[in-house]
């Protein structure tokens, strides 16, 4: 799973102290069926499997957790923008959006907004917005809740194009504070470019950022190069500073994936000094051809 698509985008909360309606989760799921299992024997494997789940696990540069908030703060800035001096439109005449009191609906739209009579995009560079997203904002046993459905919610950027079905639910102390802890039953997304696809189905995701810190578990099944993978994992990553977490150099980590098929095929990253991970990877119990290794954190900061 790249994450280029959305390292430029409008990523605010600004629109998240509004509530709006909510939907039923989306369960358009992609086959997983008669794909070639990967080979953990195969060092040059097994990147296409811890990759996306120490993604899945960063505080900063997350793509789901980063389109989630993007498809969020779309849906406030279309719904109820208005009432705050915002008006939202198209950048290109092709593209369109809708709203009803419950979604928004979007169709190939690059979407900009005018407040205070300046034109501000939603992106630096053309993004093409499409499908559905409704979300619903409400307090919860003291904490505020946010649940969203996003139905083929689409970015595309720069011939990358991300999509994404499915619902979650997210907790922060206030409506316009940053959720502490996202829970969702299952994600499916793709990410593709003219060359390459990969597909993913996310489930029992549960992701407790706070400002130094990870807690990550779920299962991720996925298909990439034409071979299909599934893992459970559970993971803890810790840092010395914010600043640490945003570079993403862990003073601790504990990244541990399991191959659902057969929980001898494994790997296990782990923090040493000098901002360094160590890898372990078995393949029916047995360490792999060139493991254990020691790699720089930047090469694993997706």
């Amino acid at each position: 799973m790249k994450n280029k698509t959305l390292t430029s985008v409008f990523l605010s909360s600004l629109f998240l102290t509004a509530c709006g309606g909510g939907g039923d989760n989306a369960n358009n799921g992609n086959s997983f069926q008669d794909k070639e299992k990967l080979d953990y024997t195969k060092a040059e494997n097994l990147e296409l499997i811890y990759a996306p789940i120490i993604n899945l696990s960063s505080i900063n540069g997350n793509q789901l957790i980063d389109t989630i908030t993007l498809a969020e703060s779309v849906f406030y800035l279309i719904q109820g923008g208005e009432k705050a001096g915002y008006k939202a439109f198209c950048r290109n005449k092709e593209g369109s959006f809708n709203k009803s009191s419950q979604n928004i609906t979007l169709n190939k739209c690059d979407l900009q907004y005018t407040k205070d009579g300046i034109i501000q995009p939603i992106s630096e560079e053309p993004m093409l917005l499409s499908g559905s997203v409704s979300t619903q904002g409400y307090w919860s046993q003291n904490n505020f809740k946010i649940d969203t459905t996003l139905s083929q919610f689409k970015v595309e950027v720069d011939n990358e194009i991300t999509t994404f079905n499915g619902g979650k639910s997210s907790l922060s102390y206030y409506p316009d504070s940053t959720p502490f802890k996202y829970n969702i039953g299952q994600m499916d997304f793709t990410w593709a470019d003219k060359k390459h696809t990969e597909v993913y189905k996310l489930t029992n995701y549960s992701f407790e950022p706070w400002s130094t810190q990870s807690i990550t578990k779920g299962r991720l099944v996925g298909v990439t190069n034409n071979k299909e993978f599934s893992v459970v994992f559970d993971n803890q990553i810790k840092f010395g500073s914010v600043g640490d977490a945003l570079a993403f150099y862990p003073s601790f980590a504990e990244i541990f994936i399991e191959d659902t098929y057969n929980n001898k095929n494994a790997i296990n990253i782990t923090k040493t000094t000098d901002y360094q991970a160590l890898i372990r990877a078995y393949a029916n119990g047995t360490t792999v051809a060139g493991f254990p290794k020691i790699v720089s954190w930047e090469e694993l900061n997706y």
